[in-house]
């Protein structure tokens, strides 16, 4: 694959289950109520339980070496989280190559936006694609 500046990533879609938003934590230790306790979130202001950070980083994660391949490493990511990502959301998260280096690192600038278009993050993500 040679990518090129402009080129558009496919786009992945993903549904947040109320399963996912209060399992997912679990894997990274983080036991905030707010991810689990729908009371809790309410308290807070919020509609219901909602994603942790490190889940919607994933599906920034997944797009950008779904798309790449089984050979790439993922070198870097910054991610801005706008807003938060709800049991019963569909994200949809978009990508576009903004850069490609002699040395085979790919940048990309990606989004994450929820049925509304809300934006929930966006993300500058640098792969190398031929991994050792």
């Amino acid at each position: 694959m040679t990518p090129l500046a402009g080129q558009a990533i496919p786009p992945l879609v993903d549904e947040i289950t109320l399963r996912r938003v209060a399992t997912g934590p679990g894997a990274t230790g983080d036991h905030f109520p707010g991810h689990w306790d729908v009371e809790y979130a309410r308290s807070q202001g919020q509609p219901t339980v909602y994603a942790n950070s490190e889940q919607v980083f994933a599906l920034v994660d997944r797009a950008a070496l779904e798309w790449a391949g089984p050979t790439a490493f993922l070198v870097r990511r910054a991610v801005q989280l706008q807003f938060s990502a709800y049991a019963g959301d569909t994200l949809t998260v978009t990508g576009t190559v903004v850069g490609t280096r002699p040395d085979g690192h790919v940048d990309l600038e990606m989004a994450v936006t929820n049925q509304h278009g809300g934006i929930i993050c966006t993300a500058e993500v640098t792969l190398r694609l031929q991994h050792p």
